[in-house]
């Protein structure tokens, strides 16, 4: 009766663990870096940096030829849905998605 008490507290441990990571686009986010305070989901905050231009990136200081077109390739080939789905894309963190949400407002 213990052992399969310890098993199911186990696998529930699992569970949890394994419900704890957000995957997207192949890297995997945990909660605490998703919940970063950036201000809440905006619908038009999300809309506007899915429809930026590439030159519209490039005024963000920070962000050259090169991230601009990481980027505008990313969002081209999975529009975002949160503000924080930038952070999937290599090279930007807590400090280049704040530029540029300083940047959009």
């Amino acid at each position: 009766m213990r052992k399969a008490a310890a098993a199911l507290c186990m696998l529930s441990v699992l569970c949890l663990l394994l419900f704890s990571v957000v995957e997207q686009k192949g890297q995997t986010i945990s909660p605490k870096e998703r919940s970063v305070a950036l201000p809440d989901f905006k619908a038009d905050l999300v809309e506007r940096l899915n429809h930026m231009t590439k030159e519209d990136y490039m005024q963000v200081p920070g962000i050259g030829d090169k991230m601009a077109d990481s980027i505008i390739q990313a969002i081209r080939s999975q529009p975002l849905y949160f503000v924080e789905d930038l952070r999937t894309i290599h090279g930007i963190g807590e400090k280049r998605l704040r530029a540029i949400l300083q940047f959009i407002r």
